[in-house]
C-alpha cells in the first residue's frame, strides 16, 4: 500500500502550480491594459445630490448644469430609501437615515470621485 502524504502532496503540488498559473493569466491580462478603467474620467468632482445612501449626481459649475454624472458608491451597500429594517422588533426608517447620513457628510461640500467602471447611465466610483 503506498503512503496516503504522496497523494496529498500530489493534489497540493497541483492545487498550487494551477493557482501559480492564474496568477500570471491575471497579472498578463492586467498589463495588457484591457483589465483597467480605460476610457474612464480620472476623477470627477463637484457638488452631490442624493438620491439614497450610495447613489447621487455630481453636479458641476454650481448647479448651472441640472443633469449631473450618476454616482453609484463602489463595495457601498445601503438600505433603499424607502426601505425599513427591523430592530427589536421596531421597525426604523434605515433608507431614510442612510440618505440623511450621506447628505449630511456631502452637504455644501464639493466631493472628488475616482471611477471605476461604467454603470447604467454613470459610475461606479471610489469618493
Amino acid at each position: 500500500m503506498k503512503p496516503r502524504t504522496n497523494i496529498i502532496g500530489r493534489r497540493a503540488l497541483r492545487l498550487r502550480l494551477m493557482i501559480y498559473t492564474i496568477e500570471i493569466a491575471a497579472s498578463l491580462f492586467l498589463a495588457s491594459g484591457r483589465g483597467t478603467a480605460q476610457g474612464l474620467p480620472e476623477t470627477v468632482r463637484g457638488e452631490a445630490q442624493i438620491y439614497d445612501g450610495v447613489t447621487f449626481d455630481v453636479i458641476q459649475d454650481g448647479g448651472r448644469y441640472r443633469n449631473g454624472t450618476r454616482i453609484r458608491l463602489e463595495a457601498v451597500d445601503s438600505c433603499e430609501l424607502r426601505q425599513k429594517a427591523r430592530l427589536a422588533n421596531v421597525d426604523w426608517p434605515c433608507g431614510a437615515v442612510a440618505t440623511a447620513w450621506l447628505t449630511s457628510r456631502t452637504l455644501v461640500k464639493q466631493v472628488e470621485c475616482r471611477p471605476t467602471r461604467v454603470v447604467g447611465g454613470g459610475y461606479r466610483a471610489q469618493c
